[in-house]
């Protein structure tokens, strides 16, 4: 459910119009940790199949999202991934219903080619 919070959101009131049809439709589309993928006909075929924008302006929408920080928009093994930036801050999922999600966690490789994922509260955790 969307809070009605959202409409005093400085973030979300900065977003063009289409930015925020986007933004807003795509919450029920984002799995239980925050992640769907990114590719710009995806996103359009799943959050806005009935619009007349084609995926570059679809593209273009997604990044002024990311741009105003409320998604992160990261590729992994060639698959781009959108990351609700505060999706934990705004979701309360039942524990025994949360599924992990399917799509890969932003990773970022160190020393030695050991990979690692930044988690939400900044803790980097091996893989």
């Amino acid at each position: 459910m969307i809070n009605k919070s959202i409409s005093l959101s400085a973030q979300v009131n900065g977003l063009s119009n289409e930015a925020k049809i986007l933004f807003t439709w795509a919450i029920p589309h984002f799995d239980d940790e925050g992640r769907m993928r990114g590719e710009p006909q995806f996103v359009k075929a799943s959050v806005v199949p009935l619009s007349n924008w084609s995926s570059k302006r679809v593209d273009k929408i997604i990044d002024e999202i990311c741009k105003e920080g409320l998604w992160d928009k990261y590729e992994v093994d060639g698959m781009i991934v959108l990351q609700g930036v505060k999706w934990l801050d705004h979701q309360r999922i039942q524990p025994t219903r949360f599924r992990p999600s399917q799509l890969p966690a932003k990773t970022k490789v160190i020393m030695g080619g050991i990979r690692q994922t930044l988690e939400e509260n900044g803790v980097l955790r091996r893989l």
